[in-house]
This record gives structure tokens, C-alpha cells and sequence, in this order.
């Protein structure tokens, strides 16, 4: 039968591949001359020098710096299918037959190079490191029948065909050294026949030798019926031998439903190129294992995957496609909103957790943590983490685990467990002993690796297992020393703990007290915010008029029918879906990598200044870790606001959030409220004009007021000013801004006239009064309410009292 060209298109018969087997490797050679012409090269180039044959390996953080191999080709399976059809058909139906001539096809086009090459290098290709050249295959076509979803849509009908199936790295077995093939020749001196034996997968990797003679006569004529063969020398081929286990990730899969796993082989320069919490895509050949048979016993199969090639995707927006048509709509929403930024940032938060009434503080939170700041790696290489984490206390009721549940949607890689039974072994790795070695198995924190850790009831872990998370929560790694396996594994994810306190929540009391959370663990939190259920009979029929209209939910247009209260609320801005969410922060998190503008680093260090030079100041909590925690709340507010500098009003809206987090224990002069603030914020009106004010109290508070963006009534004072001090203007209290619309506590000794609404339709009663009203400025306020003596004591210490100093006293003079 005349040979066919494998460009033409033929079908080719395998029953006749032997007869066509020149014609599949000329075809791959020609695909690999066109396609990876200097590939080859380099190739070539990495091979004459001995020490390159094998690189470091880099950082796996994408696939840009994934480990590069001297012995391997990648290639992408599309441009296979595009040049020859017909060729990666058979290819993806008969891997065990059709790769091995694609290596071999690799090898004479690197042997046709060292050949034709007149420098330094190697002059011939050697035969050893010939057969240890391979062509890696990478991005199969999205069709069902290659590409699985899941480890749990493999099928029996799978086995022998080349798949592609995702996961993550759960567990990595020790390297181990397995003869891959041996020579034998048989001890007939009349016969002398040479034959190969290659080991078996299916069967253990045994080399299974014929008991006869495979040799097809003897010198006379006869076949040879010999039983003793002689193995020949130096020719055995060993190959590096690992096994790893992968999973499928639990946030792609249902409600109930139970992660799947599945054994990947890895062979020669594979092994030990990933890791635990590594999330890799694999593509090999599905394959069936047999375990020893035992009389009278079941015989059990197995199946693994014999990995052709693995690639690395722990970019945290690996998982999320971001179509230029996306693109291109986030563009165009920010051009709309050129001229009111706030209430284009409002319309995104208003998005998570949308049947949440209120609660603008924790959404805005929120959408930062998710989104997070900058890593930074100085030229010493100490790393600076750029993944915030945030912890939620509240009262039993106040939605803190459907904000728990919605960011663990709302990021691509993530974790959901329980602090009741964790251990520290599940929060880590644990040792697993797996026939006769060890193995470490990954835990939580490393399988959220470049991702968001969710842990419900965080006080409910041992504080001996908490204190396993230190290490994980500020260097992002795990240093692991269990049964002789000594490691480091990354754990770059952003933690979002919520938990109930310690009986009823003491506002004077510190947040260790009320949680049982030792203060080096609270530390850690960038942001703290405590959500308290108290008295307030106006929120609480907004809110049980919002939760009752729930019912009028019209399920063909998603629209909710919300409360007269909430319609100012949610603007006009439809509210965003959770995948074109994913995909926003996935978007801005691969685009912006912000930097400080000068505005934006005298804030942030001026407020740092203040709070360390405060006398009524928490030592736990305003370290350096305060202004790190700073400079991640303002980059994440700088990508959440779509651009890639952080400016004065991104700074200013990162000291109102940590004014939230400080005023745990007390009120805060910037929020012109107590604890109810958190629990009662709303979302206003007129978001420029809350920010407006948001501003100018920042910058009035660090007399900075020459760094004001927007214009206001009111004037903003200077130091200089404040040195001098001139008089100015105050604003009311009743007028103080909040990071969102809030509903004050309600206050039964007061009058019932009520006040006017803090930026929205949620009207409560405000803490005013005429003496703050008439003030020209903060003294003249605090002498009317306090008296003289108290505030010549503040002015002897310091030139502005503290956050602690002036509102706390307010609230027990004007208090109930």
C-alpha cells in the first residue's frame, strides 16, 4: 500500500500504522519545523550547556514564571488541530501510540540542528539524552470529550484517550526512581536474541519477562524454546517516578455535593515541579490500575492519569475569563460616572449581598478585602503582603454569615470551613501515611492559596490550633516539620473570619476580652468591625418591611420589589450579577497595581503619626502594621475606584474604614457615632456629598487641609491655622459624616422631634445639640458640654484631643 502524506487529510487505517508510521513522524516534524522553529533552538542551545539542563525553579505565582524544563516542549494541541486535523485526531484518540512518535520526531529535529550546527555545542546528539527529550501537549479544544469540567465527569469510557481535567494539589508523594525499560538477550548461545522489556503501569510497574524465548528461530531452523536469559549491561533506563493527588475545587461544585479526586503520575522532568495548594491543569493519558489479587478478594481498579504535561494557574483570576466585551463595558460605566465616582462605587457595593438591607460599612469592606492591595518584594527580597484580612463580630442575626458565604462566591479560589472542630492540622497540612511513606496533605489555608480563607466561628478553634496561623496570616507561608518532612508551603490568602463575642459584647471592655481572641492574632486583622443588635425601633421596621417584601420578587426579570425606604438606595444602577463581579475584580486586580501619590502618603503617615502619638492609644493595634494595613485599604480602593495611582480620597476613605475598626470600644469623633454606626449604615443619597464631608473631616482632624479634592461649604483648617488657633466654622454634630447613610440610636429621653435624614430615607434621631450647633469651632463645643478644665487638660497634651478623649465624653454628658 502506497504511503499517504498526513497533510492530505486521509483517514488513515490503524491497522496499517506500522506501514505509516514514517509518514506520522515526518507529518509532526514538519508541524514542529513551522510552529516551533525557535523553540527548538533554544532547545538545542539549553542542551550544550550541562549545567542549564535543568533550571531553577521560579516562582509559581503565574504561568509567566512557571518552571521552564530543558528536556520538554510545549506545545499548544490547537495549532495542531488547525495545521493537521486528521493527525490530532488520532493523536487525542491513541496517545500511547502517537506520542512517542512525537518525541521522536522532536528528537531528529534537535539531532538536525546539533547537526547542522557549527559553534559550540554538541556536535551529535547523544542517544540517552535523545530519549529524554519531550514533547509536552497544553490547551486541548474545548470540547466535553477532552476538556472535563471536573474530575468528576470522568468516565470508564475515558481510559486510553488524552484528557485535560483541573484541580488542586492536595497531596505530593516522595520522588521515587523506577527502571522504566531493560535489555535482555537470551542465554541460547545459538540464538543470542536481544529484546526490550518496559515496564508495565497498569500492572505496578513490573517488568513482566516472557518465560520463552520471544525470538522467532534458532540457527537451525527451529524456534527457540529457551527459559534463561542474561540482562545486557548498562542497559537498563531509569526515569524519576512521582505521584501526586489532585482535587477538584469546592467552590465550583454544589450544594452537598463531595470534591473528587483523582492519582496523577508524573515522569521524569515533571516530577517535583508543583506543590500542595498548587492549582495546576494536567493533561495526560487516563489509565487503569490493578492492585495485587488476593484469593478469594475483589479485585479493585484504579484509575489514574499519566501526565503528559502540567501546567500551573495560581493566579488568583486563572479560573475567571474576562472577555474584552467586559472590558470594554467597565470602561464605558466609568466614563458614565466620570463626574460622580462615589455613586459608581456605591452602585458595585450595593451588588454584594443584595438582600441585606444596609450595612454600606461591611459591604465596602468587604469589596476591599476581596479585591486587596499591591505584594511588594524590596531588593533585600523581604515580601510585603498585599492580601488584607478582616474579622467580623456580631450579635446572632446580624447577616454576618451571609457576607462570609457571598465572599466565598465572589473569589475564584476559596475555602468555606467551621472553626467548631478545626484543628491545626486542617487550618495547615496534616502528615498522611500512605503505604509504607509519608505525605503531606494540604489544609485550608494552602488550599486558598491566592485566594479568600472563609472561617465561621472563628473563637470556637483551640487557641493552641489558632496560634497555627500566625505564621500563615503575616509572611503567607507555612514552615511544616511532621514525620521527617521538612517544607515550606505558600499561603498567600486573604482570611475573613466572622464570630460570635463572649457573652453580651462590652463596649468598654478591649475586643480580646469580649472574643477570647489573644491580641498578637487580633493584630493581624486589618480590619475589625463589631456589629451590635441594639434597640432602634425605626431601622427595625425598615428592615422587616425590606425583608417582608422579599415575597414580591419577580422571578422572570430578578428585579426586588424593595421597601420606599431602600428605593434611594439603590439608585438606578441595576444591581451587578456574581460573575461579572468576579469578573471586575479579577479585571482590576490583573490591571491596576497602584502606587502612593504624595497627597496619599501625607495622609496615611500623619494619621499613623496621630494614633502612635495618642496617649489613650491600643498597643496592640497601632503598630507598624497599622500603616501596612493602610496602604492596602487605599490600593484596594484605588483598583475598586478603576484607576492605578491611589489618590487623597482613597486614603481618606481607608482612615474612615480604620476608624470603624478602632471604634470598638469606644465612639469616634470621624464617625459622629457609636458601635450602632456599623450595624445601622445606609447607603446615601448624595454620595459625593457624604465623601465631601468624609474629606474635610479627615483632612480638619491631621490639619491637612491644603490637600482638600473637593469643594466645600465649610472651610477646612491647617495646621498653621490650628496652631494659631483661629476660629472657624464647625459643623453640627448631627451633621457628621458616616462611610454610609446611618440611623442613630434610638434615645427615649430625648425630644421626639426628629432630626433630618443622615443622607438618605432611614430618618432617626441624631445626637445634636444647640451648644455644638452654635460652636464656631471643636473647643468652643467641648467648653459648653464638658467645661473649661477638661479641655485645657487635651490641649496640655496634645494639640488635638484624641478620637477616645473627645467622644466618649460626649456621649456620658449627653447620653442616657
Amino acid at each position: 500500500m502506497a504511503a499517504h502524506d498526513a497533510r492530505d487529510g486521509s483517514i488513515y487505517a490503524l491497522a496499517s500504522f506500522q506501514e505509516r508510521e514514517g509518514d506520522y513522524v515526518s507529518a509532526f516534524e514538519r508541524f514542529l519545523t513551522q510552529c516551533y522553529r525557535d523553540e527548538i533552538r533554544r532547545l538545542h542551545e539549553s542542551l550544550c550547556v550541562p549545567s542549564a539542563r535543568r533550571l531553577q525553579p521560579a516562582d509559581s505565582s503565574s504561568e509567566a514564571s512557571q518552571q521552564c524544563f530543558a528536556f520538554s516542549l510545549r506545545i499548544c494541541a490547537q495549532l495542531l488541530v488547525d495545521d493537521n486535523p486528521t493527525l490530532a485526531t488520532l493523536l487525542f484518540r491513541f496517545p500511547d501510540r502517537f506520542l512517542p512518535l512525537l518525541h521522536r520526531a522532536l528528537a531528529q529535529q534537535v539531532s538536525a540542528v546539533a547537526s547542522g550546527t557549527s559553534t559550540v555545542g554538541l556536535a551529535t546528539l547523544p542517544v540517552k539524552l535523545r530519549a529524554k527529550l519531550k514533547v509536552r501537549v497544553e490547551f486541548l479544544p474545548p470540547v466535553s470529550l477532552l476538556r472535563k469540567p471536573t474530575i468528576s465527569t470522568i468516565r470508564s469510557s475515558d481510559v486510553t484517550r488524552l484528557i485535560q481535567v483541573a484541580g488542586t494539589v492536595v497531596r505530593t508523594g516522595l520522588i521515587k526512581m523506577q527502571e522504566a525499560a531493560r535489555e535482555y538477550v537470551c542465554s541460547n548461545a545459538r540464538c543470542q536474541y536481544r529484546f526490550l522489556v518496559q515496564s508495565d503501569l497498569e500492572q505496578g510497574n513490573i517488568l513482566d519477562v516472557p518465560r520463552v524465548c520471544p525470538g522467532g528461530s534458532a540457527a537451525n531452523g527451529k524456534p527457540c524454546r529457551s527459559t534463561q536469559f542474561e540482562i545486557v549491561d548498562n542497559s537498563r533506563c531509569v526515569s524519576d517516578h512521582q505521584v501526586i493527588k489532585i482535587q477538584e475545587q469546592v467552590s465550583k461544585l454544589g450544594v452537598g455535593s463531595i470534591p473528587r479526586s483523582i492519582l496523577v503520575v508524573l515522569e521524569d522532568d515533571l516530577v517535583d515541579s508543583v506543590k500542595a495548594g498548587d492549582h495546576v491543569v494536567v493533561v495526560g493519558v487516563l489509565m487503569r490500575t490493578w492492585k495485587p489479587c488476593i484469593p478469594n478478594v475483589r479485585c479493585d481498579l484504579e484509575t489514574i492519569v499519566r501526565a503528559n504535561s502540567i501546567r500551573i494557574q495560581n493566579a488568583s483570576s486563572a479560573n475567571v475569563l474576562v472577555t474584552e466585551e467586559l472590558k470594554k463595558e467597565f470602561q464605558a460605566f466609568w466614563r458614565a460616572h466620570e463626574a460622580t465616582p462615589m455613586q459608581a462605587r456605591n452602585a458595585i457595593v450595593a451588588s454584594i449581598c443584595p438582600k441585606v438591607y444596609g450595612l454600606f460599612v461591611v459591604k465596602l469592606a468587604l469589596a476591599l478585602t476581596v479585591i486587596g492591595g499591591c505584594s511588594h518584594v524590596d531588593a533585600t527580597g523581604m515580601k510585603t503582603r498585599g492580601e488584607p484580612h478582616m474579622l467580623l463580630i456580631g450579635d446572632p442575626g446580624t447577616g454576618k454569615s451571609q457576607f462570609l458565604r457571598f465572599a466565598a462566591e465572589l473569589s475564584p479560589r476559596s475555602v468555606l470551613t467551621t472553626g467548631i472542630g478545626t484543628t491545626s492540622a486542617g487550618l495547615t497540612c496534616a502528615a498522611v501515611k500512605d503505604g509504607s511513606e509519608w505525605m503531606l496533605e494540604a489544609g485550608a489555608l494552602v488550599l486558598a492559596d491566592r485566594g479568600v480563607c472563609c472561617i465561621d466561628e472563628f473563637s470556637s478553634i483551640r487557641s493552641h490550633d489558632r496560634t497555627s496561623i500566625h505564621e500563615a496570616m503575616e509572611q503567607q507561608t507555612l514552615s511544616v516539620a511532621k514525620a521527617g518532612l521538612v517544607c515550606k508551603l505558600n499561603a498567600r490568602t486573604t482570611i475573613f473570619a466572622v464570630t460570635n463575642p463572649k457573652g453580651r459584647y462590652d463596649p468598654n471592655a478591649d475586643v480580646s476580652v469580649n472574643t477570647t481572641i489573644a491580641s498578637p492574632l487580633l493584630s493581624r486583622f486589618d480590619l475589625i468591625l463589631v456589629l451590635l443588635d441594639r434597640r432602634n425601633p425605626h431601622w427595625d421596621e425598615v428592615v422587616s418591611s425590606f425583608i417582608l417584601q422579599q415575597s414580591t420578587k419577580d422571578d422572570r426579570s430578578g428585579a426586588t420589589a424593595s421597601a420606599a425606604a431602600s428605593s434611594a438606595r439603590d439608585s438606578e444602577e441595576p444591581h451587578w450579577s456574581i460573575p461579572k463581579l468576579q469578573a471586575y475584580i479579577c479585571h482590576v486586580k490583573d490591571r491596576f497595581q497602584p502606587r502612593l501619590s504624595r497627597g496619599a502618603m501625607s495622609v496615611l503617615q500623619r494619621y499613623y503619626q496621630l494614633q502612635r502619638a495618642s496617649e489613650g492609644r491600643s498597643a496592640a493595634r497601632t503598630t507598624i502594621r497599622l500603616l501596612e494595613s493602610l496602604t492596602r485599604l487605599s490600593q484596594a480602593h484605588a483598583r475598586l475606584m478603576f484607576h492605578d495611582q491611589v489618590e487623597v480620597p482613597d486614603a481618606v476613605v481607608a482612615v474612615f474604614l480604620m476608624e470603624v475598626s478602632k471604634a470598638t470600644d469606644s465612639c469616634s469623633t470621624l464617625l459622629g457615632g457609636g458601635l450602632e454606626s456599623v450595624l445601622h449604615s445606609d447607603f446615601a443619597e448624595d454620595p459625593e456629598s457624604e465623601y465631601a464631608l468624609q474629606e474635610r473631616m479627615v483632612l480638619e482632624y491631621l490639619g491637612l487641609g491644603e490637600l482638600a479634592t473637593v469643594s466645600s461649604q465649610v472651610p477646612i483648617a491647617s495646621q498653621a491655622d490650628r496652631d494659631e488657633e483661629k476660629s472657624e466654622p464647625a459643623v453640627p454634630s448631627s451633621q457628621l459624616p458616616v462611610l454610609g447613610k446611618r440611623a442613630a440610636p434610638w434615645r427615649p429621653e430625648r425630644s421626639s422631634e426628629t432630626s433630618r435624614a443622615w443622607g438618605g430615607q432611614a430618618v432617626d434621631r441624631a445626637p445634636t445639640d444647640e451648644a455644638n450647633a452654635r460652636a464656631p469651632n471643636w473647643r468652643d463645643a467641648l467648653r459648653e458640654s464638658t467645661g473649661s478644665s477638661q479641655v485645657a487638660r487635651w490641649s496640655q497634651k496634645t494639640s488635638q484631643p484624641s478620637v477616645k478623649d473627645v467622644t466618649s465624653t460626649w456621649w456620658r454628658r449627653k447620653g442616657p
